[in-house]
């Protein structure tokens, strides 16, 4: 091997070598590792950092024995679940957002109709009673009968002084 034929090589030309791969597979002591960097000392830190990769792609394959597989399809069956409680939950979460946006729609818009419909007045008629004359009466919410003695009375409502007026002439004050 030459030994100035690595210098100024970076460590993607170092590694894409053959010739100097199948070099650092064959050492076998560190001295002599060191003594090929004394030779090279301008491409030492490539070097390194090619010899390290090399080494990591170049242990051997060790088979696992069965505690160590039953460990890990262990782990794997525990990530599995945990994944799939997660997606569930992601799940539920999704259904509860729209069913809280359907919620809060549904309660704008009962809002808006008891709102809008609040303002409609309210009537309340009194029940009918059997009365002892015969000319129509005015029954006031205090419970004051008014007889109205004509066929066809002229009743307005006074709302400005509270107060009704039958026939021009008689004012009742609530």
């Amino acid at each position: 091997m030459t030994n100035k034929k690595y210098s100024g090589h970076s460590v993607e030309e170092l590694l894409e070598d053959k010739e100097f791969v199948a070099y650092v597979k064959s050492i076998r002591s560190s001295g002599q590792w060191n003594l090929f960097l004394e030779q090279n000392l301008e491409s030492k830190r490539e070097l390194n950092k090619a010899k390290e990769i090399i080494c990591l792609f170049n242990e051997e394959n060790k088979t696992l024995d069965t505690e160590r597989k039953d460990s890990l399809w262990k782990d794997i069956q525990d990530f599995d679940k945990e994944n799939s409680r997660k997606l569930k939950i992601r799940q539920i979460n999704w259904y509860l957002k729209i069913a809280a946006s359907i919620l809060l729609v549904a309660a704008i818009g009962s809002l808006a109709y008891l709102y809008n419909h609040s303002n409609e007045p309210n009537f309340q008629f009194s029940e009918a009673t059997s009365l002892q004359t015969g000319n129509p009466l005015l029954i006031l919410s205090n419970g004051q009968k008014v007889d109205i003695q004509k066929s066809d009375p002229n009743i307005t409502v006074l709302k400005d002084q509270n107060a009704i007026q039958v026939d021009n002439d008689s004012i009742l004050t609530n």
